[in-house]
This record gives structure tokens, sequence and C-alpha cells, in this order.
């Protein structure tokens, strides 16, 4: 079954429709603020054009005040929010113009996470505002890492108080959580929640091109039932203990509760890189794939089949269209994606792959390369 599946910005609903067989069809979750009633799970969309004056109370779900577990609902907001911002653009004589999307703090010096394809026009200027604080900080910095749609935006401010990092890879499905961020760029620090309804969902955005991502497919996502709409992007998935364990990134378009968020540990990578080297070391092989099962002679085993050679990537030296990988760096694509196993390796390190070409069965060996 495909879906079509929305990112969580502010711009217009541009959209190419990228289909890979087998996976849920995405966009980006950017606040949409044009006719409520038909784009609460749209794309990007412009912030200049439209207002919420007219919206229906009903479309704002209501939330309960405790999670099952005694965790109170509230009692996390009122933590949480002091945290989480408004991202929005300055147009050319330094105004401010609306709401784009969602961040939150992840340093106490100006270090902010959100969604890459919140902050993705390289010719843009952007500025955050925090709540109950009507100042514009202009975003001095952009780092950028559009492999797993994440940016750390630098602002000149200090004694902020970031948001505990918890661990993703803990999550279980049935976790509560909690969500906020600024859906239709006006309905500021909003908050909602639910339940991790899945983990490690592959999920697919058809218009990665217009939002400057460099995969349209992405691995290993954290699916929630908690209403999360356009202009939540790279807003805060937060557990029972006050933990992000997710960036908000997308949801499907035309359906109720179904959205994604990209798990804190790709973060957490980001942010130690800045630490060490001031800038992002991405780990990168130059592959498209799309992974399935495949009849091998007389077994039926995981493996990623090629679709792409990058001709700038070390995979060029090794691999060919129609491969169909099946262990990389000792490890079986049955037990880990390939995607992850290639986030986790240290750049300049050599791996050992498995991959069949009309076939049979080959090894050999790829370096990782930064992107």
């Amino acid at each position: 079954m495909k879906k079509k599946i929305t990112y969580l910005t502010i711009l217009s609903i541009l959209s190419l429709l990228l289909v890979f067989s087998g996976f849920l069809n995405i966009q980006l979750l950017v606040a949409n603020k044009c006719n409520l009633d038909s784009t609460i799970f749209s794309g990007l969309v412009d912030s200049s054009s439209c207002s919420t004056q007219n919206s229906k109370a009903e479309t704002i779900r209501a939330i309960p005040t405790s999670f099952e577990d005694g965790t109170n609902v509230a009692e996390i907001f009122l933590e949480s929010n002091k945290s989480v911002v408004g991202i929005g653009t300055l147009d050319q004589n330094e105004d401010t113009t609306g709401i784009i999307g969602t961040g939150f703090v992840v340093t106490n010096d100006g270090y902010i996470a959100t969604n890459q394809h919140v902050v993705s026009n390289e010719d843009a200027s952007y500025y955050v505002k925090f709540p109950d604080d009507d100042t514009a900080y202009t975003v001095q910095e952009i780092y950028r890492d559009r492999i797993n749609d994440i940016a750390i935006i630098k602002i000149d401010k200090n004694d902020l108080s970031p948001l505990p990092l918890g661990d993703s890879s803990a999550v279980t499905p049935g976790e509560s959580v909690v969500a906020i961020g600024n859906p239709l760029g006006e309905l500021y620090s909003t908050v909602t929640s639910g339940i991790v309804s899945a983990v490690n969902r592959t999920v697919e955005i058809d218009n990665s091109s217009f939002l400057r991502t460099d995969v349209s497919r992405f691995e290993d996502t954290i699916q929630t039932d908690a209403a999360i709409n356009p202009g939540n992007s790279g807003g805060p998935l937060i557990n029972s203990m006050g933990e992000v364990i997710g960036i908000n990134f997308a949801t499907i378009r035309n359906t109720n509760n179904l959205s994604f968020a990209i798990p804190i540990e790709y973060l957490r990578s980001r942010l130690d890189e800045l630490k060490e080297y001031g800038d992002f070391k991405i780990a990168y092989v130059g592959i498209g794939y799309s992974v399935n099962s495949y009849r091998l002679g007389d077994q039926v085993v995981i493996g990623a089949r090629v679709l792409s050679v990058d001709l700038k990537g070390s995979a060029v030296e090794v691999l060919q269209e129609n491969d169909i990988i099946t262990k990389f760096a000792g490890v079986s694509l049955s037990e880990d994606s390939l995607f992850r196993l290639i986030q986790t390796q240290k750049i300049g390190d050599t791996v050992g792959i498995e991959f069949y070409r009309d076939g049979e069965l080959m090894t050999d060996n790829i370096t990782i390369i930064q992107k």
C-alpha cells in the first residue's frame, strides 16, 4: 500500500512525486497557512499568502492531562517549551516574515537543532523566536546534513536551557510521547501527545528535490500518532522522562495520526562532530538503493538493490547498478539497515561488503568518504 506523506515546514505546496516500490511516499511538513481544511497535511507553504483567522476549532486535537503511566503532559510542556523555538525568514529589508518551522535548543550558548529542509535555502536569511520573547534573533551559522535532514543553527544568545537528549535506540512501540511545535506557522507552542506507533520505519519523501535534500528515502524513523502538522518540522518528540528521542519531520497527507521523527542518535552524532571538528563529517559511499527480499538461487535474502551510483562516491569503484548488497561491514542487512550501517562508520574507514552480481556472490572492500 502506498500513501502520500508530507513534510513539516512553510512554503508553497510544490511536490515532485518519486515512487519507490514497497515504501511509503512522504512529503516534508512545513507549515501551510492556506486553506486549512485541505492543507493540514501538506508540504511547504507560502508564509505570506494566508492567515489562520478562519481556522476551525475542531482541527486542533485536545490532549489528555497525563499519560497512563502517570506522567503529566502539562509538566513536560512547561519544562520543555521555553527551549522550543519558531524559525522564519527575513525579507530583503531584514524584516521578519512568518514562522516556517520549529527548532529546539541543544546547547546553552546558542545552538539549535531543526530539520535541514526548514533552512534549506542557502540564499535566505533566517531568524529564531522564543516563546514569550518578541526578539527576532538572526541566525548566524547554519550547518546542514542533507542526507539525514538535520540542521544545527547558531544564534547570538547565551544562558539557554538545552533539552536533554534521550536514547532513540531504546525506543519501543507503545511508549508515551509529546510533540511541541508551531503548526501552520501561527499556532505557536502547540503541544500534542500520543504514543510511539512503530520504530525502524522506512519512508520516502516526494518533494526532496524542492527541499534540497540529497535523499528521498529515510530509514530507521520513529512513527507516532501524536498530532503533527505543517509547521512542526524540526520540533522535538519527547518521551515521558522529558528527553528528546526524535526530530519531527514528516506526516502522511489526508490521514490522521501517522507521523514520523528522525531518531535523535543522528543529531547526537552531528553534535559530536561539530564540537570536535567545527563542522559535520557525514559518512557517504554514493549509492541509491531499494531494500527488499530477493530470491537468489535456492534462498531468499534481504538485500539492497543498487539503483544508482554517484560518480563522485567511493562505491563507483566497486558497485554497479542492479548489484544486490546483502552484507555491509560484516553485518547482514536482515539484522540492521544499510543506511544506519553506513552512517555509523568513520570517515576513511574501509569496510567489507558482500553483494550479488548476476546471481554470483562477490566480496570487496569499500571506503567511507565524507559527503
